[in-house]
């Protein structure tokens, strides 16, 4: 039985399906025949990076695998997607916030709200909340150590999305230095390796994260994340790190919103409309607020556990158990 998964991302919807698609992908492959496809030029440049071949789905015999589909706009694929749901032996539908809905044997939404809300199908089994919100296998060892915060905030771990401009990276980078902060940063995607050394040359203290790895760990140590897009939300709040959150567009507004009636993070607005002044009067409240931080910190723990992927293998396990009674 093959898995197929199949997820497309890019400049204009960001790297989270992909990023979401590849640690299921690692998590499975041990166990299982376990495929990756993709068709946008975007979405296959990110999987020739992390190594991992395209499959043909001409291969694809019916009944004979199980389609993992991560779509944010499934409509554009939707004879394609129609064809190889019809023909899989389950269709299992990874969604966010009720927005990407099509008919599937089972829907799983990690997020706390549902911005589009669904419409229950008795034959559809569904699996929803944070506790199936996926990230990284290691986020779950980071969710269970404790954690000490400073009183002050002076470290920054800045995550602006996978396709973050370079020029978004330098503005925040040099209004954060001047202010005395110490860097971590996301590079991201869809950059050179010139622009990556001439920022290494521009900036020599701050550290520059391109390992995926990595990432947890950063969020661990930093003492206030400073984020901007969907993934990065949950996943400062598995780590229990504080969180001031700027959003792009109306849908990563409601997940803010979201968490923020959870009682985590805190918003600093759209970022395009960004204001400095605006922005380093909440930085500067939110490093010397203590008590805070410390809420954030464990409410985001209680939040997000780290071990949602895992229960998603749970669901590709059953299913791969009824198939061999």
């Amino acid at each position: 039985m093959i898995i197929l998964l199949w997820a497309e991302g890019g400049k204009n919807i960001g790297s989270g399906h992909l990023n979401r698609v590849t640690d299921i992908y690692n998590l499975l492959k041990g166990d299982y025949n376990v495929k990756i496809y993709a068709l946008e030029g975007d979405s296959m440049e990110f999987y020739k990076k992390t190594g991992i071949d395209i499959f043909e789905i001409k291969n694809l015999h019916k009944n004979d695998y199980i389609l993992v589909s991560d779509l944010r706009y499934p409509e554009i694929y939707s004879e394609l997607l129609k064809d190889l749901s019809e023909n899989s032996y389950k269709h299992i539908s990874i969604n966010d916030m009720g927005l990407a809905q099509r008919d599937a044997d089972i829907i799983v939404d990690g997020h706390i709200k549902h911005f589009k809300e669904y419409k229950i199908n008795s034959s559809t089994d569904y699996y929803m909340g944070p506790e199936y919100f996926m990230l990284k296998t290691k986020f779950r060892h980071f969710n269970k150590v404790n954690r000490k915060l400073r009183k002050k905030g002076k470290k920054i771990y800045l995550t602006l999305g996978g396709w973050s401009r370079v020029e978004d990276l330098r503005y925040f980078s040099e209004i954060l230095l001047r202010n005395g902060f110490k860097i971590t940063l996301s590079w991201g995607f869809g950059k050179t390796n010139r622009e990556r050394r001439l920022f290494r040359k521009q900036y020599p203290s701050i550290k520059i994260i391109t390992e995926k790895r990595y990432i947890p760990r950063k969020y661990y140590e930093t003492d206030i994340t400073i984020a901007a897009g969907g993934i990065s939300y949950y996943e400062a709040a598995s780590t229990g790190s504080p969180i001031i959150m700027f959003y792009k567009d109306k849908f990563q507004n409601f997940i803010v919103e979201s968490l923020i009636e959870k009682g985590y993070g805190i918003s600093a607005g759209e970022l395009s409309s960004f204001n400095k002044t605006d922005f380093l009067k909440l930085l500067d409240n939110y490093k010397y607020d203590y008590e805070l931080r410390k809420n954030h910190s464990l409410t985001g723990k209680q939040i997000v556990d780290g071990l949602g992927i895992y229960r998603f293998k749970k669901i590709i396990d059953n299913i791969i158990l009824s198939v061999n009674k």
